[in-house]
C-alpha cells in the first residue's frame, strides 16, 4: 500500500474509533493497537508514535505539519492520547534530541537538517 494511501486509512479509522480513547489517558501501544483492531482486524503495524506530537522519524519529515497528531510519547510503549487539533506546546524529538518546538498547538520551529543528520549518524554507527 502507498504511504500517502496508509495514512488516509488510519485518518478514516480514527474517525471511527475517536470515542474509544479518553483525554488525557495514558494507553499502551498494545492497546491502541486493540482500539484500531475495532476497525481494522488484525493491524499490528500500527506505530503509535507515528502520531505523536512530539516524536519525529527521518520517514515523516516531509509532512510531518499535516500529518494526523494524536499523542504524546511518555515512555517507551506508552502514550497520552490528546487527540487532533491539541494546543500542544512542547519539543519535538529524533533520537533523543531536540528537533524542533510545538506552541499553543502550533509548530515553531523544526530543523529537517538535524533530523537527516542524525539518522545518518545513526547508521554511521
Amino acid at each position: 500500500m502507498v504511504k500517502s494511501e496508509r495514512n488516509s486509512d488510519i485518518e478514516c479509522a480514527y474517525k471511527k474509533i475517536k470515542n474509544e480513547f479518553i483525554f488525557e489517558k495514558n494507553y499502551t501501544r498494545k492497546q491502541i493497537i486493540d482500539i484500531v483492531n475495532t476497525v481494522y482486524k488484525n493491524e499490528t503495524s500500527i506505530l503509535p508514535s507515528d502520531y505523536c506530537y512530539n516524536r519525529i522519524n527521518v520517514d515523516l519529515v516531509d509532512d510531518f505539519e499535516r500529518r494526523l497528531h494524536l499523542f504524546e510519547y511518555v515512555k517507551k510503549n506508552t502514550y497520552k492520547y490528546l487527540g487532533e487539533n491539541f494546543k500542544y506546546t512542547g519539543n519535538i524529538e529524533h533520537l533523543d534530541k531536540c528537533v524542533g518546538r510545538w506552541e499553543n498547538g502550533k509548530i515553531l520551529h523544526l530543523d529537517k537538517d538535524k533530523i537527516l543528520y542524525n539518522n545518518l549518524s545513526l547508521q554511521d554507527n
